[in-house]
């Protein structure tokens, strides 16, 4: 039983922050660029893959610049790619359909004209 406890309350407890920011979703839009990063690393060889992780990436950066445009982002996440690799690929499912579904409003959006 106390295991058990200890296994819910460890679910519960919050992700430490690797992007240095308390803002809940800013640590979300940086987790999902550091994971977009490791991908297109390890996808070198995959072109159709890297262009997609190369999509990611800037989609995610460009709203972390817009909450913090004097932060490096880009050097933070370079930084953590490797130690943190199984983590932040464990992020991208998540991080791919919320990409997902800003690309099919924006086609419906056009779609409908308004």
């Amino acid at each position: 039983m106390i295991g058990l406890l200890l296994a819910a309350s460890l679910a519960l407890t919050p992700q430490a922050s690797l992007s240095g920011s308390t803002d809940p979703q800013t640590e979300a839009d940086f987790r999902c660029f550091a994971g977009s990063l490791v991908l297109a690393g390890l996808s070198a060889d995959d072109d159709e893959t890297a262009q997609a992780a190369a999509m990611l990436a800037f989609y995610y950066l460009g709203r972390l610049e817009g909450r913090a445009p004097g932060k490096d982002w880009v050097r933070i996440g370079v930084q953590l790619e490797d130690a943190r690799a199984d983590e932040l690929i464990a992020e991208l499912e998540r991080c791919g359909a919320e990409f997902a579904a800003k690309s099919q409003h924006m086609i419906d959006t056009g779609k409908s004209g308004s």
